[in-house]
């Protein structure tokens, strides 16, 4: 029912306070005072900052909280937005000193936050001096931002809504009909989410929050409520990628989340402004889930540190107090159903789900199968040693009446002199294109996945050259135990093993994966030329043989 949501958020707001107080710099002659020094990186970052000064307001003016009135909050507040300030250029962009400097994108990711504490701080202040030198000062930054980025530029697909979302909230701070014109050179871009709901970047872990979370600030500040179908979409989609032990399935992403085990807490306000806005039952129940699952995590930090690691940015406080309705909003909620089976065919992600169990297949992706049962995972790759071209990435994917057929298929083999010589000896520039190909070789493999109730199978055969050396690869999280008939062998971190024969179960935390039709024709595997190496975090079982392969293999969920 979504009851008690907004006391939980003030809760979990106020956790932050004294990682902001006690990160604060207050050396005078430090280039980052008045900033948030934070760990590991030593230096203050604009976004950091504004998040700081946001929670440090928004428990300030709220009478719920127990920081309400404390004036030491709005002392550091003070010295956060002339930290801002300060490091502003004259051009109104700011540095991300981790990598872009002079850069409107960040300037327009604090406009996001400090658009709305400027609001706050106009609807609740008691027009103290103070509280207006802080306010005469927001309002400062935010103007000279807003010049940043109308001059300003971007690096990636989802900086544009960025841009525009902040240009969306300063117009109607400003008013100034330029911002309004930058908007729509934005807008006729189109906005890039296909009909499965995917964004360019495939971001799961990061940057489909900051899609969604910008749209939806356009669609607030332009009256555009045509913005909230993409949200609609990709929300959609991302029910699809959360596995079974509450994270996200990240190995479709062209960005820094790739392969990360991520917790989906970061859309709880994608999730909850959404069933606000649209009285989805479904969106409310998820948003109901993920601030549970925020409160797990808080509880298990053992410090300020950890807490800011767990939950990086808390930002509704301050939305709760600025629309009176969203803090007694409540819902009647509905579960997402836990048996479907999606070809985002865009991506070339396949996800399947039954009850605790899920299985992806990827294309174009070394890692083509990922299955799933619980907290136990297994990422399945297929290579041979075929002239450093061997490995495995799906190029075709067939649906099938048992399930779906994967097929790989590359041709290669050597050239002959030049018939009449080369007009250079220099090898970079001869055009080796005209040179005859001779002895070609074709390796064709293919992968038909069965699925059953328990599980899957792999039909796995090739077609083509003969004698290449090829490996099958299971990889699983370390910490577990492999058994076989006869045999406990320990999962630790870059340990590895060939199952020869038969079957053999990898047990972790509780949960069992069981692997069967083991074979094992050679030793050659890690160091497998034109492959990838076993990974040194996790416990990698392969089954190795020669081409022509025709092998049979399954993939369970429990013992």
């Amino acid at each position: 029912m979504l009851k008690g949501h907004y006391r939980k958020i003030i809760e979990i707001t106020e956790l932050y306070v004294p990682f902001i107080l006690r990160f604060q710099c207050l050396d005078t002659s430090s280039r980052d005072y008045g900033g948030c020094v934070v760990p590991p990186k030593e230096f203050s970052e604009p976004g950091v900052t504004a998040h700081c000064l946001d929670v440090l307001l928004s428990v300030y003016y709220n009478a719920d909280s127990i920081y309400c009135g404390k004036p030491e909050l709005l002392n550091s507040a003070r010295l956060y937005i002339a930290s801002l300030l300060r490091e502003q250029h004259e051009d109104g962009t700011q540095d991300l000193k981790e990598t872009n400097f002079h850069d409107a994108t960040s300037a327009a990711f604090t406009v996001q936050v400090l658009a709305y504490t400027y609001r706050l701080v106009q609807k609740y202040s008691k027009q103290s001096e103070l509280e207006q030198e802080i306010g005469g000062m927001m309002f400062d930054y935010l103007s000279r931002a807003a010049e940043g980025i109308l001059n300003g530029g971007f690096h990636t697909p989802n900086h544009r809504w960025v841009m525009a979302s902040a240009l969306s909230l300063l117009y109607n701070l400003l008013g100034d009909e330029r911002l309004r014109t930058e908007i729509q050179l934005y807008l006729n871009e189109g906005i890039d989410c296909d009909e499965y709901g995917e964004y360019t970047e495939r971001s799961v872990g990061i940057y489909n929050v900051i899609n969604n979370r910008s749209l939806q600030i356009m669609a607030e500040q332009l009256a555009m409520p045509e913005l909230l179908q993409h949200i609609q979409r990709n929300l959609d989609m991302v029910m699809k990628y959360i596995e079974p032990d509450q994270t996200l399935f990240t190995l479709n992403s062209t960005r820094q989340d790739y392969g990360k085990d991520t917790y989906p807490i970061s859309y709880y306000d994608n999730f909850l402004l959404m069933a606000y806005q649209l009285s989805n039952k479904t969106y409310a129940y998820v948003a109901d889930q993920l601030l549970h699952l925020t409160d797990r995590l808080l509880k298990k930090a053992d410090s300020a540190v950890d807490i800011a690691a767990a939950v990086p940015a808390p930002r509704l406080l301050t939305q709760y107090m600025l629309n009176e309705g969203l803090d007694r909003f409540e819902s009647e909620t509905e579960a997402p159903g836990l048996h479907y089976e999606t070809w985002f065919k865009n991506s070339g992600v396949i996800r399947q789900r039954t009850d605790n169990v899920t299985l992806t297949v990827l294309k174009n992706n070394s890692t083509f199968l990922k299955f799933q049962s619980g907290g136990n995972k297994v990422y399945v790759k297929f290579a041979g040693s075929f002239f450093s071209k061997g490995q495995f990435k799906v190029n075709d994917i067939q649906k099938t009446d048992k399930g779906y057929s994967l097929n790989y298929s590359c041709e290669w083999g050597y050239v002959r002199p030049f018939p009449n010589g080369s007009p250079t000896p220099v090898w970079g520039e001869m055009k080796h294109a005209e040179r005859e190909r001779v002895q070609l070789q074709r390796y064709d493999i293919t992968i038909d996945i069965i699925i059953e109730r328990e599980g899957i199978v792999m039909d796995v055969h090739s077609e083509g050259v003969e004698q290449v050396p090829c490996k099958l690869e299971f990889i699983f999280e370390s910490g577990g135990m492999l058994e076989t008939g006869d045999t406990l062998i320990p999962g630790d971190a870059g340990r590895t093993a060939i199952l020869k024969n038969g079957e053999a179960i990898y047990r972790l935390d509780g949960e069992s994966i069981r692997l069967q039709g083991g074979f094992g024709e050679h030793a050659y595997t890690s160091a497998m030329r034109g492959t990838e190496a076993n990974s040194k975090d996790k416990f990698t079982v392969y089954m190795t043989d020669f081409t022509p392969v025709r092998r049979q293999v399954s993939i369970y969920a429990g013992s």
